[in-house]
């Protein structure tokens, strides 16, 4: 497959859901199987995760990652705990739509650390009890 600058890949969801585990799973398999199974082992991609709410809200849940063709459930996990400490207002609204933007690109990408997304829990967590007065 030949590199991409840029390009959006949609799911469109069979009824509007409750963001959760598994419809984050499923976009992500429905993206992976379409897209980056195709890419050739020696590239990586870089991917944002969005979604469409029923309002045709779009949100970014996630910053720019780079991820090689094994990283499916590190990318799955990563997408979960982002948003496990985002606020209920993420989790209270429905969705119709995923859409994960992405880029092809030369060579394997570094490999990923799941400790920094433990870490910024740990800092929100920190942030919110300290008294202020």
């Amino acid at each position: 497959m030949k590199d991409i600058l840029w390009a959006s890949y949609s799911v469109n969801l069979t009824k509007p859901f409750i963001i959760n585990i598994s419809v984050i799973e499923k976009g992500i398999k429905n993206f992976w199987n379409n897209i980056v199974i195709n890419m050739d082992n020696n590239k990586h991609i870089i991917v944002l995760f969005r979604i469409v709410y029923v309002n045709g809200i779009y949100t970014i849940l996630d910053h720019l990652q780079k991820l090689n063709k094994e990283d499916i459930n590190f990318y799955i996990n990563y997408i979960n705990n982002i948003l496990s400490i985002k606020s209920n207002n993420y989790k209270k609204q429905k969705i119709i739509k995923i859409i994960v933007s992405h880029g092809i690109r030369d060579d394997k990408a570094l490999k990923k650390i799941l400790n920094n997304l433990i870490n910024q829990k740990l800092y929100i967590k920190i942030i919110n009890t300290i008294n202020y007065q």
